[in-house]
Formats: C-alpha cells, structure tokens, sequence
C-alpha cells in the first residue's frame, strides 16, 4: 500500500508505505484506509487542506 503526502501547494512530496506478507496483513481494505487516512494527516501537518467532510 502506499498514499501520496502533499504540501501546501497540493504537490506531491513523498509517499507513505506498508507492506508485509500477506499472513501478516490479511486485510487489505483496512490496511489500505489506515494508510491513506496517516498520508492525509501528515499532508495537513505540511499545510495542504483537510478534504471536506
């Protein structure tokens, strides 16, 4: 899995990263939602906007 990391201008700047055997990460769905839900936390902490709700 992995999830863009944006600056304040929107532009992508890095890329977050998981992964693991599939024995270890059975659920890929979640893994892929808590992983793109930590890059949009550390995007805010660099500025960009939070997405509306």
């Amino acid at each position: 899995m992995s999830a863009p990391i944006r600056d304040f201008r929107g532009r992508v700047t890095a890329a977050l990263n998981i992964s693991a055997p599939t024995s270890r990460l059975p659920d890929l769905d979640r893994a892929g939602r808590a992983t793109a839900a930590a890059a949009t936390a550390i995007s805010i902490q660099l500025g960009y906007p939070e997405p509306p709700n």
